[in-house]
């Protein structure tokens, strides 16, 4: 029986750090010896080089979710996933392995984080590669509509790096706006597998909100779990007892999840939706119609 505590870690989390990284290990090496015994194109390398440096700078500068300062999100993550489809898995792992262990590095972060989290890009990494390449293939219907979208989000909250600030009774209708948007994007892609989820996920939060002032309320034990401490912050306020409770940010993310933050129902159909999305992408949830027949990557039609 191990101890309470294993080289100053509580022995939970020790086997957790153990287990993950038995998983990463062998797959960081596999990865690394595919792209040694297969070296890339001098553009491919080039191009690898260049989202490893984004990834990087993503992760040393993430952006902050409010004014204090106190949460930071890193959007590494797109430039990882990217790499997988565009590439393959054999140079996400690595990049996203190097990527979050020079910045847990640089910051000084405990050994047990570094590891940790380096093992859990390197998988999540390599989850993006094989058959998931098809993502790239997807045509999405009105897709301009969801960039447009996710522009007015922007524009209406800005995070703390960018040049302005949006009146809050300015940012609220573009941000319900922007909602409008994505209404509009998710009804021409309906027919899609996961859309009909994120749709109501997104129903879900636009309940919330419209129902609490236009903006989503945060129950304050959930920002507590999350280490968030604010009353208002962009499209997001404190309140104790907010209209259609359990529509709102009521469970803060696990602490051991990088950059942890409040979320809703909404939120978590959102998240469903989009792994639905993503496998009916790869073809994953199609079956076999026949002896020897595979099935095609699932794609909406173009616009």
């Amino acid at each position: 029986m191990l101890p309470a505590q294993v080289y100053g870690v509580p022995r939970r989390l020790f086997l957790c750090t153990v287990g993950t990284a038995a998983a990463a290990a062998p797959l960081l090496l596999l990865a690394l010896a595919k792209v040694v015994l297969s070296p890339p194109s001098r553009s491919t390398a080039i191009a690898v080089v260049l989202f490893f440096t984004l990834a990087l700078l993503a992760d040393l500068k993430p952006m902050p979710m409010h004014e204090e300062g106190k949460s930071d999100v890193s959007v590494a993550n797109v430039f990882i996933v990217t790499t997988a489809v565009l590439f393959g898995w054999q140079y996400a792992v690595p990049l996203a392995a190097f990527s979050i262990g020079t910045t847990l590095a640089v910051g000084r972060r405990p050994f047990s984080r570094l590891v940790f989290n380096v093992s859990m890009y390197a998988i999540a990494a390599g989850a993006a590669g094989g058959r998931w390449r098809r993502l790239g293939a997807m045509r999405v219907r009105f897709l301009w509509i969801f960039y447009a979208a996710i522009a007015l989000q922007i524009a209406a909250f800005p995070v703390k790096a960018l040049p302005w600030r949006t009146p809050d009774r300015i940012g609220v209708v573009l941000w319900l706006c922007s909602y409008g948007l994505f209404a509009i994007g998710v009804a021409g892609n309906f027919r899609v597998p996961g859309v009909p989820l994120i749709a109501v996920g997104l129903l879900s939060n636009l309940a919330a909100i419209t129902c609490n002032g236009g903006h989503m309320p945060a129950l304050p034990s959930a920002l507590r779990g999350a280490g968030l401490h604010f009353t208002h912050s962009r499209n997001s306020t404190e309140l104790a007892s907010p209209h259609l409770a359990w529509l709102v940010d009521r469970w803060a993310a696990p602490g051991w999840i990088p950059w942890a933050n409040v979320f809703s129902v909404g939120d978590v159909l959102i998240a469903a939706g989009g792994l639905l999305f993503a496998l009916g992408a790869t073809g994953a949830l199609r079956r076999r119609s026949g002896p020897g027949r595979r099935a095609a990557p699932s794609a909406a039609a173009g616009s």
